[in-house]
């Protein structure tokens, strides 16, 4: 039985598909649910300016704060979806998906990480891939791993 659940929620139909799955586990087994969307600062090294990649960006704060604002708009908008019935927290942790992940799961006590298989699209679902590879290697809890179902196909006669 599951008591307290972590939920990594990044926007995508995906983390939403995993959002919905954890909910019904939360309801069946009245768990409770932490929220949780990391973000990085940005880092101008990895923007691929001075390598002829990218246009110079004159303000890294700038960019930062709105990569910050966005992941709190994901988070609010995920916590939104919870039915208040189910006991919910919604936290916006700065670092890498993964350790921030990992700690709060071992300081929140929690028994189970729900996360989807890929996330919001390009380079950000190769990275969540390996965000759900490394979680699953080095939890020390259940990993729940949602995939979203395949589009029906119409059948032709």
């Amino acid at each position: 039985m599951f008591h307290r659940i972590v939920v990594a929620v990044d926007g995508s139909a995906h983390a939403a598909a995993a959002l919905k799955q954890a909910i019904d586990i939360a309801w069946a087994q009245q768990a409770s649910l932490t929220l949780i969307t990391a973000w990085q600062p940005f880092n101008y090294a990895y923007a691929g300016a001075g390598m002829g990649l990218a246009p110079p960006i004159e303000d890294g704060q700038a960019v930062t704060a709105g990569i910050k604002a966005d992941a709190r708009l994901v988070l609010d908008a995920a916590a939104k979806t919870v039915p208040a019935e189910i006991s919910v927290e919604a936290h916006l942790l700065e670092g890498h998906p993964t350790e921030v992940i990992l700690e709060a799961v071992h300081n929140g006590a929690h028994d189970l990480i729900a996360i989807c298989s890929r996330g919001r699209g390009g380079i950000s679902t190769l990275l969540l891939g390996i965000v759900t590879h490394r979680l699953i290697q080095h939890s020390a809890v259940p990993s729940l791993v949602v995939h979203l179902p395949p589009p029906s196909r119409a059948s032709t006669p």
